[in-house]
């Protein structure tokens, strides 16, 4: 997705290393992330996103199919924009593998901007097109054209940090594996068009 360089400095000192675990830093999140009416209030300068719907698993994921990779890859990308509005990565752990060093980035990056005090304002990515190949009945590779939105990041003290304004048709390969009943991914990489974070604020 179209973001915020993973080297921008959101306290100064703290590295994700530095920090709580992963699931410390999702609890963190899951109690600054409600608000009063249990309604779902989207990512502004005035604040970070509460009682962000999550993305819910698709039972296509675990057939070894085609669909299946497809629907695996779906559901990978609605994982990352949950965990870029609200810090959590619960559901991206779902679908992802240890040894995924996108998707880890990811995790890293966005578990340490929201422990910090500072949010993320932006929508979902949309899959523009996709197509998947099976490599035995483990195995597969999905390819996907992807429009990321605009995306603002704010400061703990709501000053902006950064902004971008987004991408169309970046194209991404994904690799996948089937373990524990469905399709997870093994590695993400762009191949295509603009996805990487730059300094300042902007997608490159």
């Amino acid at each position: 997705m179209a973001s915020v360089d993973k080297s921008t400095d959101t306290s100064g000192e703290n590295s994700p290393s530095d920090g709580p675990s992963t699931s410390e830093a999702s609890e963190e999140t899951a109690e600054t992330s409600e608000s009063s009416d249990g309604e779902y209030v989207p990512a502004s300068v005035d604040g970070p996103a509460k009682n962000v719907p999550k993305p819910e698993v698709p039972e296509g994921m675990t057939e070894q199919t085609e669909e299946g990779v497809k629907a695996a890859v779906d559901y990978f990308w609605q994982a990352i924009w949950y965990l870029s509005v609200t810090g959590d990565p619960s559901n991206l752990n779902k679908v992802v593998t240890d040894s995924c060093t996108y998707c880890q980035e990811e995790v890293n990056y966005f578990t340490t901007i929201y422990r910090e005090g500072s949010w993320y304002v932006t929508t979902p990515s949309t899959v523009t097109d996709s197509s998947a190949s099976l490599s035995g009945s483990s195995s597969a590779n999905a390819w996907v054209s992807l429009d990321a939105p605009a995306t603002t990041m704010y400061y703990s003290d709501g000053s902006k940090a950064g902004s971008s304004s987004g991408t169309n048709g970046a194209g991404w390969e994904i690799q996948l594996k089937f373990a524990d009943g469905h399709w997870v991914i093994a590695e993400a990489t762009i191949i295509g068009g603009s996805g990487a974070r730059s300094k300042d604020g902007a997608s490159g």
